[in-house]
């Protein structure tokens, strides 16, 4: 009777290793994704945790800096006429930044986004520039002949530079400041302060020269945030997004719930082991909730050595091809990465609690081994004693 009793209290013990075992695989592989690639409790938070900035100014800004003269003059669409070079200094990491978190908002949501915030910031960015052109500039001349002249100015590279990316002509403008103060358009540094030519030079762009290229950035943001409207529109309407948002919101809520029941079947199942079904041994019950935390360690270190072979197959399918195609392959291998990372934080945690059950159980068993040769010995004293008498 008691071999039975003992060989089904081991059965029993074996079910709930089993299950708790099942049990921590699936909670460990959702809890693995759910605090990587998974975070937040919708999809507007979860495409804001993913590290979606260069995949988005791969897919929609790229577009973006492409409406320039150069790329469009072939078809007579100029834009604004700032070349590639002005853009991609207006569109700073800052900027880009922001108009990022307004992209990926919008993908969220049914509004259309207004780019227009951003004027302000691209023309601090062309004031910075434009002054330091006539800072370089006067440091050039002042290192060569120094004479400010209509000369000088049309072979300064800073200044050929800035005039083709803004299509300004910035050297007339100059030319006649320089005339009006000091009667001549051609004058020597040596003869007067050059923080007095600078502070002319820079009064003049920016009564002369600024407003213009101002209007160029705002027709080019006002085009800017057609295109983008109408990327973010494709996107909504070509792939059925809106469907997408709402099943992937729906899978956030099951992971939270999954979650949760997981962790708490584990911690009921553990439970019963330890205080229910090996009461008189409860270092039994604690040793195998730990053999089931090492077995799905290993099961998600296996899984994760699988994740990360997908990662370098993705990687090589994308590594090729267009920018917006390696920009994605890029975006996914990063999250897989951090996927892959999820799984072995999860395993080291299981194999924590594997050693801290280990000894646990080894600490319990030997206090209880020596309560037992006490008791035996009190035992064995107690009849001594009763013999004699």
């Amino acid at each position: 009777m008691g071999k039975q009793r003992h060989t089904g209290r081991a059965f029993l013990g074996f079910l709930l290793t089993f299950f708790m075992f099942f049990t921590l695989v699936a909670g460990g592989a959702l809890a693995s994704l759910k605090f990587t690639i998974l975070k937040g409790d919708d999809f507007s938070e979860f495409i804001k945790n993913l590290d979606l900035k260069d995949t988005i100014e791969e897919v929609v800004i790229n577009e973006v800096k492409n409406m320039t003269s150069e790329e469009n003059s072939e078809e007579g669409d100029v834009v604004a006429g700032l070349t590639s070079n002005a853009v991609e200094a207006l569109l700073t990491e800052d900027i880009v930044g922001e108009m990022t978190d307004t992209i990926t908002t919008a993908l969220t949501t049914d509004e259309e986004i207004d780019l227009t915030d951003m004027k302000d910031s691209c023309m601090n960015v062309v004031k910075d520039i434009s002054s330091n052109t006539i800072d370089e500039l006067l440091s050039e001349i002042e290192s060569g002949a120094g004479i400010v002249s209509v000369d000088a100015l049309k072979n300064s590279s800073v200044i050929l530079q800035f005039e083709q990316d803004y299509d300004v002509d910035i050297t007339t403008t100059i030319i006649e400041q320089v005339e009006a103060t000091y009667g001549s358009s051609e004058i020597s540094l040596e003869e007067i302060d050059i923080e007095e030519v600078k502070a002319e030079a820079h009064a003049a762009v920016d009564e002369h020269i600024i407003p213009t290229i101002e209007e160029q950035v705002n027709t080019y943001i006002e085009e800017a945030n057609e295109v983008v409207n109408k990327e973010i529109r494709t996107i909504k309407e070509d792939s059925g997004f809106n469907e997408l948002v709402d099943a992937f919101n729906l899978l956030l809520k099951i992971v939270n719930i999954a979650l949760i029941v997981a962790a708490v079947m584990f911690v009921f199942m553990a439970l019963v082991q330890i205080l229910a079904v090996y009461r008189k041994e409860m270092n039994r019950g604690i040793k195998n909730t730990g053999i089931s935390a090492v077995l799905a360690a290993v099961i998600l270190i296996i899984v994760g050595l699988a994740v990360n072979i997908a990662k370098d197959m993705v990687l090589r399918e994308f590594s090729t091809g267009e920018h917006i195609k390696q920009a994605v392959g890029n975006f996914v291998g990063e999250n897989i990465s951090s996927a892959v990372t999820g799984f072995v934080v999860t395993s080291v945690i299981f194999v924590v609690i594997f050693v801290v059950c280990l000894i646990s159980a080894i600490i319990i068993k030997k206090k209880r081994d020596e309560k037992n040769g006490l008791h035996m010995a009190d035992s064995l004293i107690e009849d001594h004693f009763s013999s004699n008498n």
